[in-house]
């Protein structure tokens, strides 16, 4: 299958599986895709993930601009094996740093940067509670705020304010959920580097 995107900005390849998987031990496959830049020759390979019932995806966010091929790796499952298809890439035509400059990362250095070197200057908020607002409404917390959707008025008040991270964890108090005797609070989630975010764990 072919696909089209801009540089810097993920696309979701999507993969059905011929078998049934019904949770637990069934989920954990190896699954990952390799992409070759036809113009330079980077290659890329990005680990898949289970989206639900038999779907499989990877999250691919081109870094360089032409036309990658892709090909699919299960070894477990041939359904899912030696998938191949392209994605296009366009230079990125907005005006947001992180999709104009690159990811950020620190190249070697102790600084801060995007991909492609330019300065990064992490300030961040943290978020405590930000999975368990509303998405859709203003939630029983938002006061007179006037806000339509609680969670997305207060990251477009951080923007506005100019931080330029925005961060959270998972907290057990907010579901109530309690953790057994002697486990740490601590959540682990893998996303593809490709995503722009990476392995995180908060205890």
């Amino acid at each position: 299958m072919d696909y089209r995107t801009e540089t810097w900005i993920a696309v979701d390849l999507n993969f059905e599986s011929e078998k049934s998987r019904g949770g637990g031990k069934e989920l954990y496959l190896y699954f990952d895709a390799e992409f070759t830049n036809r113009s330079t020759g980077t290659t890329l390979t990005l680990p898949g993930f289970w989206y639900g019932g038999r779907t499989f995806t990877v999250r691919f966010a081109p870094t360089e601009p032409g036309e990658w091929t892709y090909r699919t790796i299960c070894p477990a499952d041939p359904s899912l094996d030696a998938r191949c298809g392209t994605v296009t890439a366009d230079p990125y035509s907005g005006d947001l740093a992180v999709y104009r400059h690159g990811f950020v990362t620190t190249n070697g250095s102790k600084h801060f940067v995007y991909a492609d070197g330019t300065p990064f200057f992490y300030l961040g908020d943290t978020h405590w509670n930000m999975y368990a607002e509303e998405f859709d409404g203003p939630g029983p917390h938002a006061g007179d705020t006037g806000a339509e959707s609680h969670f997305r008025y207060i990251v477009d008040r951080r923007a506005e304010q100019g931080f330029t991270v925005y961060q959270s964890e998972p907290i057990r108090t907010a579901t109530g959920y309690s953790f057994p005797s002697g486990h740490a609070t601590t959540a682990v989630w893998r996303c593809p580097p490709g995503s722009g975010a990476g392995s995180s764990s908060g205890s």
